[in-house]
């Protein structure tokens, strides 16, 4: 009788490990899907803003704005308006400023599709972590880079210019600092920047 009660008492905690090893590999499956979902949007967001019809659109709204930092911020900031409440979210720069609000998303998006448009190399940076899988596609913090004098320089158009520094980045309470990803997004390309924002 003891023994059939002591493998009764193992068998349930075999069953409740293997349980518990699925439920972590279910999870682990998911993100791992989810961190495609991302990768694969991001990708097609820079294709489209590397297409010929944004660069033609920003030239047109852009009428000779040309300066990277103030002029251009200041231009952005005059057709966005950051959304407190819920919007719809776009991930071309036609649909953004046609919207006229977003969130570091979306002012990243329009300040990376200028930039480009004005011949400048520009990327998306993309903060992820694998546990706020449930987000979809979007990034926990989007901003931008633009190669200047073969340098990456960051740049974060959001309405707050706080983030033009990247040891706030460093300094910013992201979560568990192992969990933090930083992807940049390019022109059919991906670069993992993590190590530069931690």
């Amino acid at each position: 009788m003891k023994q059939i009660k002591s493998l009764r008492k193992r068998t349930k905690i075999l069953i409740a490990a293997l349980i518990i090893a699925l439920l972590f590999f279910a999870l682990f499956l998911y993100c791992l899907c989810s961190l495609n979902e991302f990768q694969t949007y991001y990708l097609d967001v820079m294709k489209t803003l590397n297409g010929s019809k944004a660069k033609e659109y920003m030239l047109t709204e852009l009428n000779g704005t040309n300066n990277l930092t103030d002029i251009l911020l200041d231009w952005e900031q005059k057709r966005l308006t950051w959304a407190n409440g819920s919007f719809t979210r776009y991930s071309d720069p036609q649909s953004i400023l046609n919207q006229g609000k977003g969130m570091c998303e979306e002012y990243s998006i329009v300040y990376v599709a200028a930039c480009l448009a004005l011949g400048y190399e520009a990327r998306l940076l993309v903060s992820r972590q694998f546990y706020l899988a449930f987000l979809g596609p979007h990034g926990f913090h989007v901003w931008a880079e633009v190669k200047l004098d073969g340098s990456w320089v960051q740049f974060d158009p959001s309405p707050t210019p706080f983030w033009n520094d990247t040891s706030r980045y460093r300094g910013w309470d992201w979560g568990p600092r192992m969990t933090l990803n930083v992807f940049a997004f390019e022109n059919g390309r991906i670069e993992d920047v993590s190590s530069r924002y931690r």
